[in-house]
């Protein structure tokens, strides 16, 4: 039981869909416009018959006008001394029962009022007292549809929700009182007139962050704002479909929801409502948003329809995206497309020096193939998404089974005949292709083949020289510029996949040296290319090894040797090359080593390695080839000459001279 006090309310009677008294609002025939059988809000409409009735206005007759004493809820109540709070079947709504019945919501700051609306006061069992403020339909659409009848407005305690069009935060303010302290309410609005208001009112309110800014313009709020649960829409522009669903994109989690107020007079005067309502839902689809429910919102509002949607990023969740490498650029392009499904294709393994910049492996995972240890970590965050893991080294010979399934082929490795062959696959296959690379403290992205834009060999037609590319594994990079590239060509399949704009002929270039981005734009289409063309030469893969003049496995695989692995292995056969100068050999060696220096190990060592072929004498007798030098740098680059040859076993001392003195025989000689 409880007692009415304030001076600004209204009331409502039990007939009808929860409509209001019989003395206000719109009046006339229809008791009251906005009353008589389905409701007015009373007070001074029904005395004045608004812009009609007894006071005979163009607009009145016996149907009567737009009352506005009531509308504003300028009139009391008529509760009587006591009222019933009961709850309304939308949790956090309630309706007080008295001599004419209300919607309310419980006040979240008892004893402040925010917009003149009338307070009731309810005494619980236990003494204390519960706070509860009426809420207007007349200056509230979600109120107007919640009375009308609707399903479900999605909008509960705890619910984190995006209000667009705030205004002075009248529904806003019920809006905070339902989510509760739990919940949160992020309230966008343009004005700043109105906007001063709505700051004052989340003063009070907590959990509500006033965002003074442009709702067409989401990027601007970004920072602020998290994944939300429900996005409230009310403002009244001609573009608002486009607004809502921008917004949606950024701020609304998969199977979010949509409650829209559409105003048919914001978006085209010049045909009826329900053309515009049908319009505007079809738009809401078109950006992936299912209307589950559509209302008009008589008599509250004229011309006013509210649609509630659902939020599916269905395109992202039935698509295949195939990733080549999982590397550096591979991890965070493979975590933010654990919503889909996704082919991995790596030949490697996970290695000790990856994880500075792999961030999809772990130490646990060290020795581990990298597209299994990828597929474990993806399989973690989201045990829904489809997998499949191909531990191949991607040829002509397998590159279109494997991307066949693809709707987007994303490229994230870091040797030039793979960027050829994957870009050819994909003009072959008709599939985008979303290429990044990174290097150092730079790294740059385009999407190739897509929307009759470029693809790689029309900017490309050539492979440049050998001796002039650098992968990151020889030239280095920063692992956060890796993560930069990486989830932006996440970013890009998802625009495609989406039908959004993507980077289709640009690229972008990003420095993190001085932390500056920039955009070019490509070359159109080479008509004359070699593989899109009109007029293609190359129509199957071709031998890439012999057009790019290099291996397709460019992985330097050097196995390191400490000091003391080597001293605990002197007395197996092997075959120990020092790689200094023949003057510092003079000075010092290791017993059995034999000197070759980096100028003559191409000739050399072949007079002393005869056969590459593991049945040669070579192998035979020295199962294992072990390169040391002064401090350990000359030495890898020994290793890789070797590799380049052929040979298998071939290891590195670890600080080379200096740390076999210092590790093992600190008496051996210094220089």
């Amino acid at each position: 039981m409880g007692r009415g006090f304030g001076d600004r309310g209204g009331g409502m009677t039990r007939g009808g869909r929860g409509g209001f008294s019989d003395r206000g609002g719109r009046g006339g025939s229809r008791g009251g416009g906005r009353g008589g059988s389905r409701g007015g809000f009373s007070g001074r409409g029904g005395d004045r018959g608004g812009r009609g009735g007894s006071r005979g206005g163009s607009r009145g007759g016996d149907r009567g006008g737009r009352g506005r004493g009531a509308p504003r809820g300028r009139g009391k109540a008529g509760l009587g001394s006591k009222v019933i709070v009961e709850p309304h079947r939308h949790e956090g709504v309630y309706v007080a029962r008295g001599k004419e019945d209300l919607l309310v919501t419980k006040n979240l700051v008892p004893g402040e009022s925010v917009y003149g609306e009338k307070r009731i006061s309810v005494d619980n069992a236990d003494g204390t007292k519960t706070e509860y403020r009426v809420w207007n339909p007349f200056r509230s659409k979600l109120a107007a549809g919640i009375l009308g009848g609707i399903e479900n407005i999605h909008i509960a305690p705890g619910k984190k929700v995006l209000y667009l069009g705030a205004a002075n935060g009248t529904t806003v303010s019920h809006v905070a009182d339902i989510v509760g302290p739990t919940g949160l309410v992020y309230a966008v609005e343009f004005s700043h007139r109105s906007g001063r208001d709505l700051v004052n009112m989340a003063k009070k309110r907590t959990n509500v962050i006033p965002i003074v800014e442009d709702a067409r313009h989401p990027h601007k709020y970004r920072m602020l704002i998290g994944m939300v649960d429900v996005i409230f829409a009310d403002v009244a522009q001609p573009d608002q479909g486009r607004i809502v669903a921008l917004n949606a994109h950024n701020f609304l989690k998969n199977e979010g929801h949509v409650v829209i107020s559409i105003k048919a007079n914001c978006i085209d005067s010049t045909v009826d409502a329900a053309t515009v309502f049908a319009s505007e839902v079809n738009k809401l689809k078109e950006e992936k948003i299912k209307p589950r429910e559509q209302l008009t919102l008589e008599p509250y509002e004229r011309d006013h329809a509210l649609v509630v949607g659902v939020y599916r990023q269905q395109a992202l969740k039935d698509s295949t995206v195939g990733i080549i490498g999982m590397g550096g650029l591979g991890s965070p392009c493979a975590f933010y497309l654990a919503a889909a499904g996704i082919v991995l294709v790596d030949y490697d393994v996970v290695e000790e020096t990856n994880l500075h910049r792999q961030i999809i492996h772990s130490h646990s995972s060290l020795g581990v193939s990298k597209v299994e240890s990828a597929a474990q970590k993806i399989k973690d965050l989201n045990p829904h998404c489809s997998v499949i893991v191909h531990n191949v080294l991607l040829g002509r010979s397998n590159c279109l089974d494997i991307l066949q399934c693809c709707d987007v082929v994303v490229d994230c490795t870091d040797n030039v005949l793979s960027r050829y062959l994957v870009n050819d696959a994909c003009v072959l296959l008709h599939k985008p292709l979303v290429s990044g690379s990174a290097l150092k403290m730079e790294g740059q992205l385009t999407v190739y083949h897509y929307e009759n834009g470029p693809c790689y060999r029309c900017l490309f037609p050539v492979p440049p020289p050998k001796e002039t590319v650098t992968n990151c594994s020889d030239g280095g990079v920063i692992g956060p510029v890796c993560g930069v590239i990486g989830s932006m060509q996440a970013m890009e399949v998802i625009k495609i996949i989406s039908q959004g704009s993507c980077s289709n002929g640009h690229m972008f270039l990003f420095n993190g040296q001085d932390g500056t981005t920039r955009k070019v734009t490509l070359r159109s289409r080479n008509k004359d290319c070699d593989v899109c063309g009109d007029q293609p030469k190359i129509k199957e893969l071709i031998d890439f090894e012999v057009f790019c003049n290099m291996k397709a496995n460019d992985k330097v695989i050097t196995t390191l040797l400490s000091p003391e692995d080597y001293k605990n292995i002197m007395s197996e056969k092997h075959l120990l090359i020092d790689v200094r100068s023949a003057l510092q050999f003079e000075i010092c060696a290791l017993p059995g080593s034999i000197n070759l220096s980096l100028t003559e190990i191409d000739s050399e060592i072949q007079s002393v390695c005869p056969s590459k072929d593991e049945t040669s004498i070579f192998f035979v007798k020295n199962k294992l080839v072990i390169c040391i030098c002064r401090r350990g740098n000359k030495s890898q680059r020994a290793v890789k000459k070797l590799l380049d040859l052929g040979y298998k076993n071939v290891k590195d001392i670890i600080g080379g001279i200096e740390g076999w003195a210092t590790k093992v025989d600190p008496s051996f000689p210094k220089y």
